[in-house]
């Protein structure tokens, strides 16, 4: 799911905003258990490498940037702002992922989220909120 408006670029340059994104509760017993907190973890370190190449794309107007959900079996998120031309292929990337490495996970339930405030470019980077 794309949605072109914008939260702070802030929020890209690492944190997530992930309600459900450490459940516990795994298909499988211990050996899906044990899958899903690797899958996971792999997940978080492909994100923050994701997020960091992200970071180097520059806005120069508000229409530039968007925000990148995350809704798939490793996580769900409120949203982190992005590069608007880079949203659809970072989804991809780690909706991919997250289909390869967290199998054995339950389902995560999409968080309540506020809607973000109006979208800016400032300085070149996305912001908002």
């Amino acid at each position: 799911m794309t949605l072109r408006t914008v939260a702070s670029l802030g929020l890209l340059a690492g944190s997530m905003l992930a309600c459900g994104g450490n459940q516990t509760s795994r298909v499988g017993g211990d050996a899906g258990a044990e899958a899903c907190d690797a899958g996971k973890t792999a997940y978080q370190k492909h994100r923050q490498a994701l997020l960091a190449k992200l970071a180097q794309t520059t806005c120069a107007v508000d229409a530039d940037c968007g925000v990148l959900w995350e809704a798939n079996a490793c996580a769900a998120s409120c949203g982190t702002a992005a590069p608007a031309g880079a949203i659809d292929g970072a989804t991809a990337e780690l909706n991919d992922f997250a289909n390869k490495n967290c199998g054995s996970c339950q389902p995560i339930p999409i968080p309540p989220c506020a809607p973000p405030g109006p979208l800016t470019c400032q300085q070149g980077r996305c912001g908002g909120g």
